[in-house]
């Protein structure tokens, strides 16, 4: 905070340059030439001076400032401390709200004021030290006023005269009076150093003026000697002086603050840097005036045009007047508008009449843009759906958002000052203060989810991160906390978790069902052979042996009975086939689909004979799954599309597949008896048949055999029909894992279209 005046600026640096030669010159000057250098280089350092004068006087007026803000922010603790404690007592013996706000408000302005005066106090570490010594002893007395008013709360005003009437209770408030007298005795000591070292700052700068004009005018004078008693060295002399300008220009160049120098009354340019040009994206003409150059590009914050008088360098040419940072609204050269920070200064001559003015302009624009970022950021934070809560270093919360009313129930004045702990249950509280010591280390805590209490006493899960806020130089200065409500989240969670438990009990219980279903439909078929077969074969003896002696009722009866036998043993037959689809293990390797068709075309031969039959088979892909099963499918989807054609002159079906991304969709497609949509729900059950076994011959086992074989691929099936107008069968199948060959493959079945196959029996 006092630690003096740091490293000059590059113009003060090269006077020191210029001194050292110096002293070398004075060493050999032997003539009117260096005599001439020596004394225009005396008057820079001198300007030097003077400049670091003024730089001393400046910092020594800051000192004066930020020393007088300690002194009234001590006054301010030890009054809000001796306020608070007021505050409580009258809460506790009249209960009336207005005092608990008063409370609180003190409460929170103690540890602010605390805060503040770490920051003004930052390069003193005794000065820390007591205040570390202060901030313990404040928060010791708040939390026995916290006590006595939580009592009073809970039990009334009896309960509550104990917890601040203790002895070393009643002895911190004078040992708070004690530090800060101690301190504010160390600020009054330095700022009586400072008022002492500023009388003769002032006159070192008077003198560096003083000297430097009686410099400027010897220098002049020897100047006028040295050119009237010799031309050559008058030449000399110039060309010496023009390298010390030039240097000088070079310097002011340097500066990375534009600087302009108008002359009075005129207000012609003289002079500008670099920076200028940069700053205003305008180049400089020498003798231009300041209108021309840009005065009229100047506005106010409120988008005004500034007047010319009200222009800072106008008015240090026209009025004398020292400006000193002025933020002026400009419109650069290339049409962009701009924020600038001017200082503006009149130069007088020696009768205090003014003949030119220097005017110090930087660029704020980005540093203007940047509050701004900082207050829409500040707005974001306010309106936050999540909790976003600052607190000190001790973990006394100092900021609390809309976010945090919502989530902890609490108002910004109830939570203000007080403790975060108040957010945690009590067992949660060693918690808190690990966390708090991760923070001080510089760690950040990330994303942990925790449960926090409501003002209401009801518990919420809460995911939380927890950052160190740091100072421009770097240190951890208070501590960020943001918190996300995820409680109806962690309610889902289990739900779903217990969903999913119950989902797989039940499934391991159905899976067991049918695998006991599966096993008990097999042992029923297989045990049912044996005396159908006895039944049938007993039947035709009969038939062979009484056969001819049967009148006609008889012969009907015994005809029925042997189709009745015979229709059962399709239907074991079809019930076993079922069952071995669920028991056959299944393998799985790339099967191309094309291929699959022709086989089950040449096992359906034997049902073309005497028919025409068209079909089309569209290109099919290549799929990962179990062939047998697989053929078996196309198979009975086949026959089923050639049993229900017969009623027609000329069949066509058709067979192909779509691509639908994760899946691939195949159907087989017929022209013949077709189905009502009604009942297409029963197509797929076990023994459920759409029309009767007059009309066409079958088990009503076939589709829910493929039904079931392409569920153990981890496919779907269903159909489409109209009455009298075809139907169309379909299924689906994951996309393979195997390596596919372009969209279908190059090994895909050449399309079959309008083949007859015309058999004649």
């Amino acid at each position: 905070m006092y630690s003096g005046i740091s490293d000059p600026p590059p113009g003060i640096q090269a006077g020191r340059v210029f001194g050292w030669k110096a002293g070398r010159l004075l060493r050999v000057a032997n003539n009117v030439r260096t005599g001439f250098f020596l004394s225009s280089l005396i008057v820079v350092l001198i300007g030097v001076m003077a400049y670091r004068s003024t730089v001393s006087l400046q910092e020594a007026a800051v000192r004066q400032v930020q020393t007088l803000a300690a002194m009234d922010g001590l006054d301010d603790v030890r009054d809000r401390v001796l306020s608070a404690g007021l505050a409580s007592r009258g809460y506790v013996l009249t209960g009336e709200g207005p005092f608990l706000e008063k409370y609180r408000a003190d409460a929170g302005a103690a540890h602010q004021e605390i805060t503040e005066l770490r920051v003004l106090l930052r390069d003193d570490r005794r000065q820390q030290q007591r205040i570390d010594r202060l901030a313990l002893l404040v928060g010791q007395r708040l939390a026995i006023h916290q006590r006595q008013i939580d009592v009073f709360q809970a039990e009334g005003v009896a309960a509550s005269s104990g917890p601040a009437a203790t002895g070393a209770g009643n002895q911190i408030p004078d040992a708070i009076v004690t530090i800060v007298t101690e301190m504010k005795d160390e600020e009054r000591q330095r700022l009586l150093d400072v008022d002492g070292t500023v009388p003769s700052l002032a006159r070192a700068n008077r003198a560096a003026i003083v000297l430097t004009t009686a410099l400027s005018f010897l220098a002049l004078s020897l100047a006028i000697v040295g050119m009237s008693r010799e031309g050559r060295r008058r030449g000399i002399a110039e060309d010496a002086l023009r390298r010390t300008q030039d240097h000088l220009t070079a310097v002011l160049q340097q500066m990375p603050v534009g600087v302009l120098i108008a002359e009075a009354p005129s207000g012609k340019l003289i002079l500008s840097n670099a920076a200028i040009e940069r700053i205003l994206h305008r180049p400089f003409t020498p003798s231009t005036s300041i209108e021309e150059y840009g005065d009229y590009q100047a506005f106010h914050s409120d988008g005004q045009p500034m007047q010319d008088r009200e222009h800072p360098i106008r008015r240090a040419l026209m009025a004398g007047e020292v400006v000193s940072d002025e933020d002026v609204h400009i419109l650069r050269g290339d049409g962009t508008r701009g924020i600038l920070r001017v200082s503006a200064t009149p130069v007088q001559d020696h009768e205090g009449s003014t003949v030119a003015a220097v005017m110090v302009m930087d660029d704020v624009s980005a540093h203007n843009r940047a509050l701004e970022d900082i207050s829409r950021l500040a707005g974001i934070v306010e309106f936050s759906d999540d909790a976003i809560i600052g607190q000190t270093l001790d973990g006394i919360i100092t900021s609390w958002n809309s976010g945090a009313e919502r989530i902890y129930g609490y108002t910004k004045d109830q939570a203000l000052g007080r403790s975060v702990t108040m957010l945690a249950p009590p067992e949660s509280h060693d918690r808190v203060v690990e966390i708090l010591n991760q923070v001080r280390r510089g760690e950040n805590v990330k994303d942990f989810e925790a449960t926090c209490l409501r003002r209401d006493g009801h518990c919420v899960v809460l995911s939380i991160r927890v950052s160190p806020i740091r100072d421009s130089s770097g240190r951890i200065v208070a501590v960020s906390k943001i918190a996300r409500d995820i409680t109806e989240r962690k309610v889902v969670e289990m739900e779903i978790r217990q969903l999913n438990e119950d989902l797989s009990k039940k499934a391991d219980s159905l899976d067991v069902a049918n695998k006991e279903l599966d096993s008990f439909s097999y042992s029923v078929s297989h045990d049912l052979r044996a005396p159908l077969r006895h039944m049938a074969g007993f039947l035709e003896l009969l038939e062979g042996h009484i056969g001819s002696r049967l009148d006609e009722t008889g012969r009907h009866y015994l005809d029925n009975v042997l189709d009745s036998t015979r229709q059962m043993g399709c239907l074991i037959e079809a019930l076993l086939s079922l069952s071995r689809v669920g028991r056959v293990e299944m393998g799985e390797t790339a099967v191309g689909m094309a291929d699959l068709v022709k086989q089950a075309q040449q096992e359906l031969v034997p049902d073309l004979r005497g028919r025409k039959v068209v079909w089309t088979v569209e290109p099919l892909p290549e799929i990962t799954g179990d062939p047998t099963l697989l053929k078996q499918v196309l198979v009975n989807l086949l026959g089923n599309a050639l049993k229900y054609t017969r009623t027609r002159a000329e069949a066509a079906i058709v067979i192909g597949c779509r691509d639908e991304g994760e899946e691939w969709i195949f159907f087989v497609r017929d022209n013949g008896a077709g189905f009502d949509m009604r009942y297409a729900h029963k197509l797929f059950g076990v023994f459920q048949r759409l029309h009767g076994s007059d009309e066409f011959e079958g088990t009503g086992v076939g589709l829910a055999i493929v039904q079931r074989i392409i569920g153990r691929h981890g496919g779907r099936t269903w159909a489409e029909g109209v009455v009298d107008s075809g139907s169309t069968f379909y299924f689906s199948l994951p996309r393979a894992a195997v390596a596919e060959k372009g969209r279908y493959g190059h090994e895909l079945a050449e399309p079959i279209m309008d083949r007859e196959c015309t058999h004649h029996g």
